[in-house]
This record gives C-alpha cells, sequence and structure tokens, in this order.
C-alpha cells in the first residue's frame, strides 16, 4: 500500500515539474522552440505620422502616393530636401539626417509618365502627374532597391570625416539652413552620359567664411548603391562674374 502511494506520488512530481518546465520554455526568449516574428515589410506606411523623414523615408511615401495615380512601375529621377517650407528652421535640421520638406519625381523607364510632387511635414502630395504617348518625358532610372543607405549615415560620416558644418538660419549668405540632401544621378565623366546614383549632403564648409566673409559650401557625394564617399567638394569664393568657385577636397 505505501509503494503504491509511493509511486502515485512520484508520478505526481513528475507531471508537475514536466508542466513547470514546459511553461519555463514557454516564457523563455532564448528557446530554440520560439518563432521569430515575421519582419514588417518596408513601404511608405513606415513614414505616416512623422513630421521629419529621412531620404529613404521620403522616397518610400513619394512612391506609396504616387502608386495610388499610375499602376505602372515608376523609378526615381530624383529626390531633393528643402528650406522651402513654413516650419520654424533651425541650425540642427538635418543633422539627424531628417528633413520636413522634400521635393521629388518618379517616371516610367520608357519615358511615358512623369509624377512630381512634395512632402511637407509627413503630408505627401502629388503637384504634376503627366502622360506622353511619345515617351518623350524624362525618364526614371533607379528601383528603390538599388538604394542602400540612408542620409542619417551619410551626414554623420560628412561631419566625422571632413568636418562639415550646418547651415546658420541667422546668417544669410550661409544659403542653406542645416544639411541639405539629395538622390539622384550625377554625370561622373564629361564624354559620357552613363550616371552614377549618388546621396548628396550638403553643408558649410569648416573654412567659412572667407577671408572675403563669404560663406563657403560642401558637398560630399557617397555611392548610393555601395555607401562609399566618392568625392567631395567645398566652394572657395565667387569669380568676377559672380560664379561659384569649387575646389575638390580630400577626406582625411
Amino acid at each position: 500500500m505505501f509503494k503504491k502511494r509511493y509511486i502515485g506520488i512520484s508520478l505526481l512530481v513528475l507531471i508537475v515539474c514536466g508542466i513547470t518546465l514546459l511553461y519555463l520554455l514557454k516564457l523563455n526568449p532564448f528557446s530554440a522552440s520560439m518563432e521569430k516574428p515575421a519582419a514588417s515589410p518596408v513601404t511608405g506606411e513606415a513614414a505616416i505620422g512623422k513630421k521629419s523623414l529621412t531620404a529613404m523615408e521620403a522616397l518610400l511615401l513619394a512612391y506609396e502616393e504616387a502608386k495610388k495615380i499610375s499602376q505602372e512601375e515608376l523609378l526615381l529621377i530624383d529626390l531633393r530636401s528643402t528650406d522651402d517650407t513654413d516650419s520654424v528652421q533651425t541650425i540642427n535640421d538635418g543633422a539627424d539626417g531628417r528633413r520636413t520638406a522634400w521635393n521629388f519625381s518618379l517616371g516610367s523607364a520608357k519615358g511615358n509618365i512623369s509624377i512630381a510632387g512634395d512632402i511637407r511635414d509627413g503630408k505627401c502630395n502629388i503637384v504634376q502627374a503627366r502622360k506622353d504617348d511619345n515617351n518623350s518625358l524624362r525618364k526614371g532610372i533607379y528601383h528603390i532597391s538599388d538604394i542602400k543607405i540612408d542620409s542619417p549615415e551619410v551626414v554623420q560620416k560628412a561631419i566625422k570625416t571632413l568636418n562639415m558644418q550646418p547651415g546658420n538660419p541667422l546668417i544669410k549668405d550661409d544659403w542653406v539652413k542645416g544639411y541639405h540632401f539629395a538622390v539622384y544621378g550625377a554625370l561622373t565623366d564629361s564624354n559620357s552620359f552613363d550616371t552614377l546614383l549618388v546621396l548628396r549632403v550638403t553643408g558649410i564648409s569648416p573654412n567659412s567664411p572667407n577671408s572675403n566673409n563669404e560663406s563657403l559650401r560642401m558637398n560630399v557625394f557617397f555611392d548610393g548603391r555601395t555607401g562609399e564617399m566618392v568625392s567631395a567638394s567645398e566652394q572657395v569664393g565667387y569669380d568676377q562674374d559672380g560664379r561659384s568657385m569649387w575646389r575638390k577636397i580630400e577626406s582625411n
């Protein structure tokens, strides 16, 4: 009788231990049996509700809005941040790679559709949509998947590597306020029409102002596919006709 009771108690203890172990495994975030949640798809919805956007967030939002108008695949022509906004701007704008105002243009590969718009404080507006059966419109070139970097990454590289400074809204000659960004195809060879997908950062040269008290801009270009810094230039002043003069600079 005691032997049967002992066996019964032992079985009960084993069952309780087993249930407890299963419960602990279920709670353990490192358990091999836990399924990893599926990653959320990357779409323009990620930018909804944000007033200040990175270059990629702005581009994704632009694509989402453009798809409501055209079912044809659209490619990037260019995307640029701008100071054309009613929002109050400061010297810190763009330091984190985000801006409240962007302009963009998209187009089909064959040149029959062109869409242009703007983004202000997180709201995307299509300001022009054109269709041309003769395919004479400006053609889109780059898929969104071609771009492997974003503005927060490149602005930090420009600041750290070249000591790029932000434009000061209190200085009229600074031209830009904070840091600005552009994504587009740049000509790298005057003898060729081939373009390089670049993400450009614009700010103020650390050598500004010059001896004539002129504010000097700086541009740093990154390969949009690799993130590599490909070139940089700074303004050195103006010629006798008032045109900007620039020089190429090397990274440290």
